[in-house]
């Protein structure tokens, strides 16, 4: 007869959405809109860190001429 031992460890995953839109105030209308998806394991330190990641590279892609600011 064979044993069989495993030790495992649980953890949470979540599956995060995350959306950015851009509205101009006087039209009313979205100007520019992004979404992100992602999974998050672990503490809640560590998914700040990583939402934190996420939203530094969505606005990567923000449209915006960098040499008027």
């Amino acid at each position: 007869m064979a044993n069989s031992n495993s030790d495992t460890q649980p953890y949470e995953t979540a599956k995060g959405v995350l959306q950015i839109a851009l509205v101009d105030t006087e039209s009313d209308e979205v100007i520019w809109i992004r979404t992100a998806e992602d999974e998050f394991k672990g503490k809640n330190k560590k998914a700040e860190e990583k939402i934190n990641v996420v939203i530094a590279n969505v606005f990567k892609e923000f449209p915006i001429d960098r040499s008027q600011s």
